[in-house]
C-alpha cells in the first residue's frame, strides 16, 4: 500500500464497509478498518462518477452536432485490498473468507460513509472476473497478499437508504401532505405502497415547472396533475413504481390489477436539488371500481379529477371534525348523503362537467351501493394507509449536495 499519508487522510474521512453476498461484514476502511484483516487499498478506480453515454445528432450540411440526450452505463469498478493475517494459517482463512464475500451472480453492497458530511450511500456490485492476488511462496512465510477485484454495478447509482412517510385513513381525513426532498443530483422517482381497503389518488407533479413559474406557492393544487387509482379492495394491497420503465403498478396476487389504470400512467419526476415540498394525497369518495362504470349505478365515467379531489376536500371539511366514534355508528346511506352535499357545494366549480343530466345520475342510492361493494361495512373504510418511499440517488458516493 503505498502513500500512507493519502491513506490517512482518507481513513479519517470515510468509514468504508463491504457486506458480502454472504452476509460478511468487513470494515476495510475508516474508524474500525481491518479489524476482519483486509484494507482497501488507495489504488481503485469507478468509484467516482458514473460512467455516461452522450447521444447527439449530426446532419450531412450541419456544422458540429446537436445534444439529443444521455444515457447512463455500467459500471465498473476496479478495487484493491491487502489481506493481513500476521501467519500463514490466519491468512489462508482470512483470504477465504474474504473471496466468499464476492460472486458472479450475487450481489456484494459497498457502504461509503462521509463521517464529515454525515452521508452513507452504497452500490451493489457483483464480480465481472475472476479476483486477481500476488501470491507466492513469500505469502505463506508472512500471512499477506494484496487482492485485486473487478466488479459490475449494473445500477451505476450510489443510494441512500429509502426515507419513508405514511398516513393511516381515518374515515375523516380526504387529504394528506406528505413532504418529498431530493438534495441529491440525479432525479427521484417516488415508490409508493397501498394498503387496503383504500382507493387513493396520487400526486404526479411537474415539479420543476411548478418550481420555475411560481416558487411553490400554488393557487390551486386542483390545477396540476393527479392519478386516480383502482379501488384496493380488502387485501388487495399493492406497489406503485413511479419509474417510466417499472410497471409502475404491481399488486401480488392480482395480476391484471394495473389493467384497471384506464390507460394513465406517471410521467413526472422530484428533480435534483429539490427542497421539502408538501404533496397531498386524496382518499377518493368515490371508490374507482368496475361497477362505478356499469348499470345499475350509472355513475359518470368521465369524471375530471380535480372533480374527485373537490369533493374530497368539500366533504372532509364537513365531516372532518365529528369524532370516528360517531362515524362507525352510521351507514353508507348517511355517508353517500355527505359525499351528495359535497357534489353540490363543487357544482358551480364544475358546471360544465355537472350538467343537470349528469348531476341526476349521482344519486344517494348509487353512491351508497358504491361504497358497500368497495368497504362492505363502514367499519372497514378507517385502517387503510399510504407509505411514500424516498429513494435518492447520487452519482458520487459523496459531496455533490449543495450544501457541500
Amino acid at each position: 500500500m503505498s502513500d500512507p499519508v493519502a491513506n490517512q487522510e482518507f481513513l479519517k474521512r470515510f468509514n468504508v464497509t463491504i457486506t458480502g453476498c454472504d452476509g460478511s461484514l468487513w470494515h476495510v476502511s475508516g474508524d474500525k478498518a481491518g479489524s476482519e484483516g483486509v484494507l482497501l487499498c488507495k489504488e481503485f478506480s469507478g468509484v467516482y462518477d458514473a460512467p455516461v453515454t452522450t447521444i447527439r445528432q449530426t446532419t450531412a450540411r450541419s456544422i458540429g452536432a446537436q445534444y439529443l440526450d444521455h444515457k447512463f452505463e455500467p459500471r465498473t469498478l476496479v478495487l484493491k485490498f491487502d489481506v493481513k493475517g500476521g501467519n500463514r494459517d490466519r491468512w489462508v482463512e482470512i483470504d477465504s473468507a474474504f473471496r466468499q464475500a464476492w460472486d458472479y451472480s450475487r450481489s456484494t453492497r459497498i457502504t461509503f460513509n462521509d463521517k464529515v458530511a454525515g452521508t452513507t450511500r452504497y452500490l451493489d456490485v457483483m464480480l465481472s472476473e475472476a479476483p486477481s492476488d500476488d501470491i507466492d511462496q513469500n505469502t505463506f512465510l508472512i500471512g499477506f497478499s494484496t487482492v485485486g477485484i473487478t466488479c459490475i454495478a449494473d445500477n451505476p447509482m450510489w443510494l441512500e437508504e429509502d426515507i419513508a412517510e405514511s398516513f393511516i385513513f381515518d374515515g375523516l381525513h380526504y387529504k394528506h401532505e406528505m413532504t418529498v426532498e431530493n438534495p441529491s443530483d440525479q432525479p427521484m422517482f417516488l415508490y409508493w405502497v397501498v394498503k387496503s381497503p383504500l382507493s387513493v389518488i396520487l400526486p404526479d407533479w411537474d415539479v420543476e415547472a411548478i418550481r420555475n413559474s411560481k416558487g411553490f406557492e400554488l393557487d390551486s393544487v386542483l390545477d396540476y396533475r393527479f392519478v386516480v387509482l383502482p379501488h384496493a379492495g380488502p387485501g388487495m394491497n399493492f406497489i406503485v413504481d413511479t419509474q417510466p420503465d417499472a410497471r409502475q403498478i404491481i399488486a401480488p396476487g392480482f395480476p391484471s390489477f394495473w389493467a384497471q389504470m384506464r390507460g394513465q400512467y406517471f410521467e413526472h419526476d422530484i428533480p435534483p436539488y429539490t427542497p421539502p415540498t408538501k404533496l397531498p394525497v386524496y382518499v377518493n369518495p368515490l371508490p374507482w371500481l368496475q361497477t362505478l362504470f356499469k348499470t345499475p349505478l350509472d355513475l359518470p365515467m368521465n369524471a375530471p379529477v380535480p372533480f374527485y379531489l373537490a369533493v374530497a376536500e368539500a366533504l372532509q371539511g364537513t365531516i372532518g371534525q365529528i369524532p370516528q366514534s360517531e362515524l362507525l355508528t352510521h351507514d353508507f346511506e348517511w355517508l353517500a348523503g355527505k359525499i351528495d352535499e359535497a357534489i353540490t357545494s363543487v357544482n358551480l366549480q364544475f358546471d360544465e362537467f355537472l350538467t343537470p343530466a349528469i348531476r341526476s345520475r349521482f344519486k344517494v342510492s348509487s353512491i351508497a351501493s358504491l361504497l358497500n361493494d368497495a368497504y362492505t361495512v363502514i367499519g372497514n373504510l378507517p385502517g387503510g394507509g399510504v407509505e411514500c418511499r424516498q429513494i435518492r440517488r447520487w452519482s458520487r458516493p459523496w459531496g455533490l449536495s449543495r450544501n457541500d
